[in-house]
């Protein structure tokens, strides 16, 4: 497996925005992992570690969402948990675990696997009550006689309620969750690095005390914060799913409409014959080359799409095409 391959596999295509907004698609293709790891095939997850305080089970739960996400996709085939944990016992090494490259290496040797991923955990939890003054108008019960202008310039009297300023003081709590993941794949041939990263995400939120029940309980908090760096860690290595979308003007013509009806299933190479007809047809029509720009972009053809996209661009100059190239060249900028 070559850590570096795109793999032009579209999972989702929505619908296009019909008589409101601006005609877009959606769709996912597999975008290739953002490091190059090699040929590594079978791995292990060694259990995380995690003296994190009150979020110690961040360390099971990190341990848990990278096996799950390494499962996904047939990239990789992850050990068994329990035969992780076998060695571990039969070297003697639970209460240590994988803290090291060194370990690493020897667990992967025993466990007959290409690579070892392990990492830890840190951060915090923390709730803070705080208080504060507020003023505010409170009615005496009183009533006092003024005199007004009417909107036809007379003059009339009227009563309004005498106010008298008090302080009167709110409890707050302040929900502060802070997580950071380290995680590295290690080679059990080499015995080298082949990637590693460092991952913080925070979460913070203060409500009034008597709102707290607004905020998710702090193991949710610690269990998203975790996946989106299981996720960032995930992306590096493997090959991922990423959503991208596209301004999507329906082009016209009985040809279009069958390349439109073959990208709502994904058929993209059948979409492209069609809309390529559309563009024979029709040269001048921009949405028929933005149409292509499309098709060539889900094939992981990005040379072409852009081309398509400013050709869109220069018959209408319509921003929205720029839009469309824009988008493109992003995501090619970050795959070098």
């Amino acid at each position: 497996m070559n850590g570096s391959r795109s793999i032009p596999v579209v999972l989702l295509i929505a619908a296009l925005g019909a008589g409101c907004g601006t005609p877009t698609i959606r769709f996912s293709v597999t975008e290739r992992a953002g490091t190059d790891v090699g040929d590594i095939r079978r791995v292990a997850v060694a259990p995380f570690d995690c003296d994190a305080g009150s979020i110690r089970e961040a360390g099971r739960a990190a341990t848990d969402l990278a096996v799950a996400q390494l499962s996904q996709g047939g990239v990789f085939e992850v050990v068994e948990r329990s035969q992780i944990e076998r060695i571990l016992r039969e070297q003697a090494m639970q209460l240590e675990g994988v803290v090291n490259d060194q370990t690493a290496v020897q667990v992967g040797n025993l466990l007959g696997v290409d690579a070892m991923v392990y990492g830890s955990v840190v951060g915090d939890h923390r709730e803070t009550p705080s208080q504060e003054a507020h003023k505010v108008q409170v009615d005496t019960g009183q009533r006092q006689v003024v005199t007004r202008t009417g909107w036809d310039g007379q003059p009339y009297t009227t009563e309004i309620p005498v106010m008298r300023e008090e302080i009167v003081y709110v409890n707050y709590v302040t929900v502060e969750v802070s997580v950071t993941l380290h995680a590295r794949l290690v080679g059990v041939e080499t015995a080298r690095v082949l990637a590693s990263c460092t991952e913080p995400r925070a979460f913070s939120q203060r409500v009034e005390a008597a709102s707290r029940g607004r905020i998710p309980p702090g193991r949710q908090i610690v269990q998203d914060l975790l996946t989106q760096g299981v996720d960032a860690f995930v992306r590096q290595i493997a090959p991922h799913p990423a959503e991208r979308r596209r301004f999507f003007p329906k082009p016209k013509g009985d040809a279009a409409a069958q390349g439109f009806e073959y990208a709502k299933r994904s058929q993209w190479s059948d979409a492209l014959r069609m809309f390529e007809v559309t563009r024979t047809e029709r040269p001048d029509d921009p949405t028929a080359w933005n149409a292509v720009g499309i098709c060539h972009e889900a094939l992981q053809h990005p040379d072409r799409a852009r081309e398509a996209f400013q050709r869109a661009f220069e018959l209408s100059a319509d921003n929205r095409y720029l839009d469309n190239t824009a988008g493109l060249d992003r995501v090619v900028a970050r795959a070098e």
